[in-house]
């Protein structure tokens, strides 16, 4: 499944410097799950048109689920299917609709919705203490996916819906040490990941009360590796714009292009500084893939700049490793520079095969890494063709009948260049004389 987090933060958005948390909502292939005040604004971020967007299901009937439900039904411009539990009352604030067709669905029983199975699930959100009723509060188990937006706690006939499930999506709302009546602090939340052991536990409702996402994510990290034990859950801090393919659980990053060999020199430690003739605040705090044309590195985060004079250019030399040549070359006549300090959040253990769009930017919107059968050599060694171009050839020789097979599927092995020249002399041959 892939999915998109339109929106991760709480109630009242989260506006810090070069940080937006607008209220969680997601986008899973084409099901919308609660569509918030802030839908249209988080749409066109995404750049999300009305035939992406099949049906919709809601958790609960607050403004934060509910609120953008009137801006849906006036940008849709298809008739769209949404499914709410039987207690949730989404006509709060809409009475009637034009496009949007409201079907109740039982809690508890499976719906097959798009080609998945569905099965909405009571959790406890804003119960009335310490006793009268409670305001209906659901989360959905998708295939083996488990998204529950506002949750304080799990009743005991719902605890079944979470077990083995790949992928937890949960509320973590309050910083390690907050409360909030409604909502999971982040170390209930991190609980989760020990009971139920997902492949990955992602938190969404991230509030007021966290720090930085550099700063919440390392401290995350540092108290999961602290109480884990053996559990081998991935743990994820959502932001606005997340993009991620549970399938192969790779999030969809936007790249950083640098050219040859200052990505290498990232990834070797050498390099510590990255100088641009610009300043790009909307990539500041964002996960990058750090790369040339060839290869990806890892993933790094920019820090906010510093605009530097051409004095201090030359004395950070050791740091960026431009030389004054290059500068020259690429921004002549250029007197000010930005320079980026920056966080290493990911190096890989070898550098992975990229395929560039032509006309090579500063950042790369999206990252199409070429398939692998075997590890990549950046320094021109050999390198496995099998995952990197398929090979085909014709078994007619005379072309009445073409039949195509891939060599990809073969066992390949590693090949240098003289032996890539004699396989190549050996396809035509088989050409010229037949199979």
């Amino acid at each position: 499944m892939k999915l998109t987090f339109l929106g991760t933060g709480p109630t009242k958005p989260v506006i810090k410097k070069n940080e937006k948390r607008t209220n969680s909502s997601i986008l899973l292939n084409s099901i919308l799950i609660d569509c918030t005040p802030m839908f249209l604004e988080q749409i066109k971020r995404e750049n999300i048109k009305p035939e992406n967007i099949k049906a919709v299901l809601i958790t609960h009937a607050h403004r934060d689920a509910i609120g953008g439900l009137k801006d849906l039904d006036k940008w849709i411009n298809h008739n769209l299917d949404l499914f709410y539990p039987e207690r949730v009352n989404i006509h709060r604030f809409v009475k009637e609709f034009n496009n949007i067709y409201p079907t109740k669905i039982q809690t508890g029983s499976t719906n097959s919705i798009f080609g998945n199975n569905i099965v909405s699930f009571r959790v406890i959100h804003a119960e009335a203490f310490p006793t009268g009723k409670y305001f209906p509060a659901y989360g959905y188990r998708i295939n083996n996916l488990v998204y529950v937006e506002d949750m304080e706690s799990i009743p005991k006939e719902s605890i079944k819906y979470f077990e083995n499930a790949d992928t937890i999506i949960a509320d973590g709302a309050m910083w390690f040490g907050k409360q909030i009546r409604g909502h999971l602090s982040i170390n209930k939340t991190l609980l989760l990941a020990k009971r139920f052991e997902p492949k990955d536990l992602i938190i969404i409702q991230a509030g007021r009360t966290y720090p930085s996402q550099n700063e919440a994510e390392k401290e995350i990290k540092n108290y999961w590796n602290k109480i884990k034990e053996d559990t081998k859950t991935n743990i994820i801090l959502s932001y606005d714009g997340l993009k991620i393919d549970t399938k192969k659980l790779v999030e969809e990053l936007p790249g950083l292009y640098l050219p040859k060999p200052h990505a290498e020199m990232i990834w070797k430690g050498e390099k510590k500084l990255i100088v641009k003739a610009k300043n790009y605040p909307s990539m500041i705090n964002r996960p990058l893939y750090f790369m040339d044309k060839k290869f990806a590195y890892g993933i790094l985060k920019l820090k906010e700049p510093k605009e530097i004079n051409l004095d201090e250019f030359e004395k950070l030399i050791e740091k960026h490793k431009v030389t004054n040549k290059k500068r020259e070359k690429w921004w002549k006549g250029k007197k000010t520079f930005y320079a980026y300090e920056f966080d290493i959040l990911d190096k890989f253990s070898d550098a992975k095969p990229i395929n560039l769009p032509q006309g090579i930017q500063t950042f790369i919107k999206e990252v199409k890494f070429m398939a692998e059968t075997g590890s990549t050599n950046v320094s021109g060694s050999p390198i496995n063709i099998g995952g990197l171009q398929p090979i085909w050839v014709w078994k007619d020789k005379k072309r009445k009948k073409l039949e195509i097979e891939n060599i990809e599927k073969l066992n390949l092995q590693i090949f240098d260049n003289n032996e890539l020249i004699e396989i190549h002399n050996q396809l035509h041959k088989i050409y010229k004389n037949g199979i």
